[in-house]
């Protein structure tokens, strides 16, 4: 599977109309690499162009992206941090819709 997911965060400014565009995020970038079987922290990381065999992806919040990346069927996703609660707290609403009409 071929994936391009740019979840790399803009601040508000950025996208306003008639401002300079200046702002690069902070990321570390990482370009034609192949990984096989590692674990990996995606927070604050940028790929290009890489392969991911059999890896386990750590999210935990941050803003992170993939362009133009391939993934065979066998990685999985890790939830640490703040994309955990995110998580739990979604799940805890799923359960109880009638309890937030407002969301």
């Amino acid at each position: 599977m071929s994936l391009t997911l740019n979840c790399a965060d803009a601040p508000f400014e950025y996208f306003r109309e008639g401002t300079e565009r200046t702002y690069t995020p902070d990321y570390i970038l990482v370009e034609n690499r192949v990984f096989e079987n590692e674990r990996l922290v995606i927070d604050n990381h940028q790929y290009r162009r890489c392969s991911f065999h059999g890896c386990t992806l750590v999210y935990g919040g941050a803003p992170f992206g993939f362009v133009e990346c391939d993934f065979d069927g066998c990685c999985e996703p890790a939830l640490t941090g703040a994309a955990i609660r995110a998580v739990a707290f979604l799940e805890a609403l799923a359960q109880s819709p009638n309890r937030y009409p407002g969301l």
